[in-house]
């Protein structure tokens, strides 16, 4: 639109300017021009009047030109709002479609979960009954174990039963048979003690005054001596083998593994001193020139005897310490008259200078406060596996007289 106004403004600024020009040239020139200026005039008309039917065709052209344009981008605004409208359309109508697919596929899914929930129902029913199956099978193989335990346990504490009744009665009749020994032994020791006084009180006042004073033993005297206690430790070893047996096998099902340990490092310091026993010697003769009291009588031995009576003490009072620690060790009851050592008494006994009841009595004695010191980790009685001086003089009270 400004392009042709500005065309027709500069075709009337022409036509205005021509104008001027004319009239100038008539203002300035003749009148015999005059008829030449209106022809000019008149072609000027008729060439301004071509110029502005040009003008105006033009125009009409430009205003086609511009109507075509309007309408051609109305038609392309229609277009376009067509397209829209078709993209729109064909937009709703894949929404639907999707819609309807989703929906779809919302029914199938829900199909299928309840497919499957039926499915998972119908399984864990099956499992809830499978469940139930194997809890009442459980429940009636637990019965049954039950009853069998119950059984079992029967027959144990019947079988139990019957065997501490029977160690019951093997401890009774090995205390018996042990407290008949000890009986015999006293009375062995009384009588060859009664004999030796009988023998020192009816001694030859001829014999050497220092001399005259003490019980001695020749070489076949001693002999014999030595022949009765050692026929003595052996009634005794065949006691010992069947004891340390039976005591194995309670300390094995107690499970008392330091107990365990401990009789058996025993009982082969008890094979050391048999091994001893076989090489005991003699002497040309054997004087008793010492002696003690127990329970109101004196008794007399050798230096060789009263040295063992004071070891009997001693090794008791170790190895009753050792008892101790290891009952201790397996949180067992304090009990030392129920051990295999203090029962037996006989370690260190490696020669035959005194009886075995005295050694076993004395080491007893020693054994009972051992273990007393080693159950209640104390040192009362001594220290160290080593009882104190005072104390073994205490028990036994020896001398030479």
């Amino acid at each position: 639109m400004t392009f042709r106004f500005t065309k027709k403004a500069s075709a009337f600024a022409v036509v205005g300017l021509l104008l001027f020009l004319g009239a100038a040239d008539l203002a300035f020139g003749q009148q015999n021009r005059g008829r030449q200026n209106r022809d000019r005039q008149k072609a000027e008309q008729s060439r301004e009047q071509k110029r502005a039917e040009q003008n105006r065709t033009q125009q009409r052209r430009e205003v086609r030109r511009q109507n075509q344009n309007t309408n051609r981008a109305e038609q392309d605004r229609a277009r376009q709002r067509q397209q829209v409208e078709n993209r729109q359309a064909q937009q709703r109508r894949e929404q639907q479609r999707q819609a309807e697919r989703t929906r779809e596929n919302q029914r199938r899914e829900a199909q299928q979960r309840s497919v499957q929930r039926q499915q998972i129902e119908r399984n864990r029913e099956a499992q809830r009954r499978a469940e139930q199956l194997r809890n009442q099978r459980q429940r009636q193989q637990t019965e049954r174990n039950r009853a069998d335990q119950r059984r079992a346990e029967q027959l144990r504490d019947q079988r139990r039963r019957q065997e501490l009744q029977r160690q019951a009665e093997l401890r009774r009749r090995q205390q018996q048979q042990q407290a008949e020994r000890n009986r015999r032994d006293r009375r062995d020791d009384d009588r060859w003690e009664r004999e030796r006084n009988d023998r020192r009180s009816n001694r030859d006042s001829r014999d050497d005054g220092q001399r005259g004073r003490y019980q001695v033993y020749n070489r076949g005297q001693q002999r014999s001596l030595y022949n009765q206690r050692r026929n003595e430790y052996r009634r005794n070893e065949r006691w010992q083998q069947q004891q340390y047996e039976r005591r194995l096998r309670d300390l094995r099902r107690a499970n008392r593994a330091r107990r365990l340990e401990y009789q058996q490092r025993y009982y082969r310091r008890l094979l050391e001193d048999r091994r001893r026993l076989a090489q005991a010697r003699y002497y040309n003769s054997l004087i008793y020139d010492y002696r003690y009291n127990r329970g109101g009588t004196y008794y007399y031995t050798s230096s060789y005897g009263a040295e063992m009576l004071r070891r009997a003490v001693r090794l008791g009072y170790e190895e009753g310490y050792r008892a101790g620690l290891a009952d201790r060790y397996d949180s067992w009851r304090y009990d030392y008259r129920d051990t295999y050592a203090y029962q037996d008494a006989s370690y260190g006994y490696d020669s035959y200078y005194v009886g075995l009841g005295e050694y076993r009595h004395y080491f007893r004695e020693g054994f009972r406060r051992g273990y007393e010191d080693g159950y209640y980790s104390r040192n009362r009685y001594g220290r160290d596996y080593n009882l104190f001086e005072n104390i073994v003089r205490g028990i036994i009270s020896i001398f030479r007289f």
